[in-house]
């Protein structure tokens, strides 16, 4: 064993008391030792003296000590315990051994000396530490007890050493460290180092504890030094535009605020007196914000408002905890239904009443608005509500879960089969299908085996799964690839949230009986292609349900395709398919032309465009075992179970357009497609008109073969120009959309027969808003027109009741008519820009009692009210709208593809305007007139109400002010243009 001699512990002072609070150095017990045992050595006694004392006094204290120790040893360990009981002893002559400069080697904090006369003193140390060094301090608190039996001596003695070691180690490195703090860290140190030692008591145990550690807490912790540059905060890096917009208290979309780039889909535009701003057309903005989103986004969005407001932080504190309280008790997005409900109304009460609503208390109204009665989640094995069943402390942590899934009635639990060691996740290679077991109630009633047999086979889908998996792995949602691969290998429930339970076979539909051939060719050719199994002569299933079903005869081409009502029953005891499925979390918002011509403007003039579409839609997505019961059908006294997805099921487009969804993602960034649009199973292909090869067709065809994707030869269309899709021709040369020649005949055909007629059934009407809709996808403007036609067929119920059409229907009527004899079916792409009519120099103004006047970039009309004109005193909306409408006839074919916003100080104007239509007869006229400049002109037209609008120029044309005017518009033309009559202007 190495001695304390020559190692790191000389560093340290050897003479602690532990009853002391200054620093050692004061002559303690083991000093009169010490001088003892010098004595003993002056009077010609040997070193085994010194030794028997030092060890009769270890073990007074309980100790025994080591035959084997050295004498500097035993010094050491009688320094570090302190003696029961003393007693004073003379000084040792000058020339004891023991007292030479040899055999007493000069330790820290002794405190001895020799005056002048040789005389020798005791020399007490400062009650501070000496200046220049470090103050070491070390505590040793051995526990109850003896050391032992000689033969385990020296183990203790090395364990004492090693503690003894550690601690002061560990001591010196915080001195160290708190040296270099602040002056009140070092004085807390003090403190804490200066702790008095917890001596050894006889009777103590033999393990020794190391030094007491003070305890730390928040009160009495210091501050960490500063390090690398503090936290900007995100609400930093958003636009002016949007935090002008926050702090005024309007509607802000949370998704701009954590975009990369919210303002990159907008451009301005200035050019001599005008600026112009381009619309939004980022489809981001559409979607909803998960649960951690929203937390960022919000966060942004307090901090703006709290820099002003600072007083409001707590509010919106309390807002967050409402928001987390309804995404833990609902699930889903209903917390950001909520919001952007609750800040919708906030905007408008602060707008119109100067109200300014406590986003600190839950709005009651919105939240049963939001759930629609949906039921508060609770835990699905204890019942509590507040958390679910993962988080449930009645059962403990398992490997089973549940695939997450964003709807309703499509959780798929899965058997503990899923997770053996043999059987791989769904994500970037093949995996097995396992199936839960079916409910006892829904199994086979014979031959179990057969069902187990046809469980090999289905679910079943031509879909590549390990493909599609592999070219999903690196999707940004994994809860929505799991969704999808787990409904394509698994089957998807179609989100009946209470299974009917019990039997119900339904009639079948006129139409199927009108065509029993046709209806088992369909049927059989179902059953070849695998969406359908059977027939059975006896249910498999012992609680089922059958449709209706029927034949379906496209109108023109005749195809004939068979449907499954799940919407019947619509009255009686027993509730349809359809009516078990709800609405919301299935409901979708499809692409329009309007996406597709933004994308080929986005693209640019002679853009490449094709299309593709994916055959039998629905049919290539399989349903969950567990609901095969619910499609059933009876056809000739056999049944049948539907296996894919249905025509005419709730669920089945949303269900449908997650593959859709996919199969963009993969395009674009997998393959690498520069553009594409898709509604359900068609899929618009746009590339660069640089690219001479329209390359994304052959890239799509590539990558669908290999996903298993089938699609239509005969609608798989391009690389060309011109192409028609959603039933428009969208020409990218041009710049251009139009209605194909057919369609737009047949258009005019049924319009013009409806004319006359006094009544038509509900379903003839139904048809005509088909077709006069379908218009409206290139003559926007039309959709002021169809208002009253809608209103006439909400009245009534059943499609064979005849409704009556009054004036008003017929009055619209022979306008769309007229409209579309005139009109060749063709619209230009108008501009992005929307120009104000302060831009386009572009005002209008009306006098009642004088006259009315406009101005246009120079031109100018002013004149008096026609005598024709309708005598309306107290409607100023009627004298305001007349001088728009003469400037849009005088005007409007300057204006082509523009989006003019006219800027207004008469609430009542803009609405009419914004509306395109006013229960004023006096005025529809003249809102006609306007409707139809545009039409025929190709522009927009829009109004904005602007309070205390400054018009001074066209005020001094409408009071014919000339000499003013022409001081405000010097560069105006020095003769009027001539403003048409009042019967061209009048559209009735």
């Amino acid at each position: 064993m190495s001695t304390i001699e020559g190692s790191d512990y000389e560093d340290f002072p050897r003479d602690l008391d532990p009853d002391s609070d200054i620093l050692p150095g004061v002559s303690s017990i083991s000093s009169s030792q010490r001088r003892t045992s010098s004595r003993l050595a002056s009077r010609g006694e040997s070193r085994t003296a010194e030794v028997d004392f030092l060890i009769s006094h270890l073990r007074r204290q309980g100790i025994s000590a080591a035959p084997d120790l050295s004498l500097s040893q035993l010094r050491e360990l009688s320094d570090q315990v302190p003696g029961a009981a003393s007693q004073p002893r003379a000084a040792a002559p000058a020339n004891s051994p023991a007292n030479s400069p040899a055999n007493s080697p000069e330790r820290p904090g002794r405190g001895r000396g020799r005056s002048r006369g040789g005389k020798r003193t005791r020399k007490r140390s400062p009650p501070q530490a000496r200046p220049g060094k470090k103050r070491k301090n070390i505590q040793l608190s051995p526990s109850a007890g003896h050391l032992g039996s000689p033969g385990n001596q020296d183990d203790s003695l090395a364990n004492t050493l090693q503690n003894l070691a550690s601690s002061m180690r560990g001591i010196n490195a915080h001195l160290q460290a708190m040296d270099k703090g602040s002056a009140r860290a070092s004085t807390s140190s003090a403190n804490w180092g200066d702790a008095p030692a917890q001596g050894l008591m006889p009777g103590q145990g033999q393990s020794y504890h190391q030094a007491v550690i003070p305890s730390h807490t928040l009160a009495t912790a210091f501050p960490e030094p500063p390090s690398g540059r503090p936290y900007i905060p995100q609400a930093a890096y958003i636009s002016s535009r949007l935090r002008a917009k926050i702090l005024e208290g309007k509607d802000v979309n949370l998704v701009s605020l954590i975009l990369p780039s919210p303002e990159c889909d907008k451009a301005i535009a200035t050019g001599g007196s005008f600026t112009a701003v381009f619309r939004s057309t980022d489809p981001r903005l559409l979607k909803d914000l998960n649960i951690g989103q929203f937390l960022v986004a919000f966060g942004i969005f307090r901090d703006v408002l709290c820099t002003v407001y600072p007083e409001r932080r707590t509010e919106f504190d309390a807002y967050l905890g409402i928001i987390g309280d309804l995404q833990l008790k609902y699930g889903k997005s209903i917390f950001y239904y909520y919001h952007k409900s609750f800040s919708s109304k906030a905007a408008r009460h602060l707008a119109h009443c100067n109200i300014r609503l406590d986003w600190s208390v839950l709005d009651t109204e919105l939240l049963v608005m939001a759930t629609g009665g949906q039921q508060v989640h609770s835990c699905s094995t204890c019942g509590t509500q507040g958390h679910t069943a993962t988080f449930c402390p009645s059962v403990p942590l398992s490997r089973a879960r549940d695939f997450p899934t964003p709807y309703p009635g499509n959780r798929l639990r899965l058997p503990p089969l899923y997770f053996s060691p043999h059987l791989q996740l769904l994500r970037g290679c093949a995996s097995e299908v396992s199936l839960p077991q079916a409910p006892p109630n829904q199994l086979p009633a014979t031959e179990t085996t057969w069902w187990k047999n046809l469980l090999k086979i289905h679910p079943s889908t031509p879909i590549n799964i390990p493909y599609l998996a592999a070219a999903l792995s690196t999707h940004p949602d994994p809860v929505f690839v799991d969704y999808l691969l787990s409904g394509l290998s698994q089957g998807f429930r179609v989100g009946v949230l209470s299974p009917p339970p019990v039997t119900f076979v339904a009639k079948n539909l006129q139409s199927a009986n009108k065509e029993p051939i046709i209806v088992s060719q369909l049927i059989e050719k179902e059953c070849n292609k695998g969406y359908l199994i059977g027939p059975f002569r006896s249910s498999p299933l012992s609680v089922f349900r059958t449709s209706p079903i029927g034949v379906a005869t496209r109108k023109y081409s005749e195809k004939k395709r068979l449907i499954f009502d799940l919407s019947a029953p619509r009255a009686g005891p027993f509730c349809s398919i359809n009516s078990l499925i709800p609405s919301e979390p299935f409901s979708l918002q499809y692409a329009s032309v309007d996406d597709a011509i933004n994308l080929i403007k986005l693209t640019g003039q002679g853009a490449w465009l094709s299309k593709a579409d994916i055959t039998d839609t629905f049919k290539i997505i399989p349903i969950h075992p567990s609901q095969w019961n619910m499609f059933g059908i009876r056809w000739e006294s056999k049944f049948y179970f539907a296996v894919r997805l249905t025509f005419g099921c709730r669920s089945s487009p949303c269900i449908f357009n997650s593959l859709s969804e996919a199969l963009c993602w993969i395009l674009l960034n997998i393959a690498r497609i520069p553009s594409v649009l898709h509604l359900l199973d068609d899929f618009l292909l746009v590339d660069p008109p640089r690219d001479n090869s329209g390359a994304s067709l052959a890239k799509l065809k590539l990558c669908f073969q290999k996903l298993g994707i089938p699609l239509s030869a005969e609608k798989t269309l391009g690389p060309d120009t011109c192409l028609e899709f959603l039933g428009i021709t969208l020409d990218s040369a041009e710049m251009k959309a139009s209605l194909p020649s057919d369609k737009l005949q047949r258009i005019r055909d049924i319009t013009k027969s409806y004319c006359g007629q006094q009544s038509i059934t509900k379903q003839q009407l139904l048809s005509l808003l088909g077709h006069l809709n379908f218009a409206m996808r290139v003559i926007p403007q039309g959709r002021s027109f169809i208002s009253r036609l809608l209103d006439t067929a909400s009245g009534v119920k059943n499609l064979h009741d005849r409704v009556v059409l009054n004036e008003g229907c017929r009055s619209d009527l022979r306008f769309w008519s007229l409209l579309l004899d005139h009109w060749n079916g063709i619209t230009f792409f108008y501009d992005d820009i929307v120009y104000s009519s302060d831009s386009m120099r572009f005002f209008t103004d009306a006098a009642p009692s004088v006259g009315f006047g406009g101005l246009f970039q120079g031109e100018w009309f002013a004149g008096p009210w026609p005598p024709t004109f309708p005598n309306h005193a107290s409607s100023s909306a009627l004298h305001e709208i007349y001088p728009i409408a003469v400037a849009c006839y005088v005007w409007g074919h300057l204006w082509l593809r523009k989006r003019i916003l006219v800027l207004c100080d008469n609430q009542a104007v803009v609405g009419i305007i914004n509306k395109a239509r006013s229960p004023c007869n006096d005025i529809m006229p003249f809102m006609r007139s306007i409707t139809w400049s545009s039409i025929t002109h190709n522009f927009l037209i829009s109004a904005r109400h602007v309070p205390g609008h400054l018009n001074t120029a066209a005020d001094s044309l409408s009071r014919f002010h000339f000499q003013t005017f022409r001081n405000l518009c010097p560069e105006a033309s020095s003769q009027p243009i001539e403003i048409p009559p009042l019967h061209l202007l009048s559209l009735s």
